[in-house]
């Protein structure tokens, strides 16, 4: 009987930066969110960079989802701000 077929290597890093990106637009009315979607970037910037592991589907989606989150998470810290 033959072995199965290796599974192939995962982007830990990409998964790790979708999460955190999809949290940071979903917390983007909270400083967390804020804080979450910065290290999303970093998380799916270095998935991306990873050139040995596998598609980097998750890591670009991580990659916008985090910069849209943080975007928001700005844009609500600034108006909230400027309410006397």
């Amino acid at each position: 009987m033959p072995y199965p077929p290796p599974r192939p290597p995962t982007n830990g890093m990409g998964v790790a930066g979708f999460v955190l990106g999809l949290l940071s637009v979903l917390l983007s009315f909270s400083p967390l969110g804020l804080l979450l979607g910065i290290v999303g970037i970093v998380l799916s910037a270095l998935g991306r960079v990873q050139r040995g592991m596998v598609a980097t589907g998750l890591a670009t989606a991580g990659l916008v989802l985090s910069i849209v989150g943080t975007s928001l998470s700005v844009i609500v810290i600034i108006l909230l701000s400027a309410i006397p």
